[in-house]
């Protein structure tokens, strides 16, 4: 079985090879562990950013922009 740092960048890249926006969120949460992440509602992340973000031991968990960059919404 791989390690969880392996594991989610692994998810994060095949996110971003569905055309689906991702952010970096911190280690067990919700929030983002971006400073700002308003610019990834208008543009996807490229690989450097997921892999400087979920790479090299990274806990961090993945988000997904929903809307108009992802093509997809969310009821809740």
């Amino acid at each position: 079985m791989k390690n969880q740092p392996t594991y989610v960048l692994d998810a994060a890249q095949q996110y971003l090879q569905r055309k689906f926006s991702i952010i970096s969120l911190q280690p067990r949460g919700k929030k983002p562990a971006l400073p700002s992440w308003s610019e990834f509602q208008e543009r996807r992340p490229t690989e450097e950013e997921v892999k400087s973000w979920f790479g090299n031991g990274s806990r961090n968990n993945v988000g997904m922009v929903t809307g108009a960059i992802s093509g997809l919404a969310v009821l809740d």
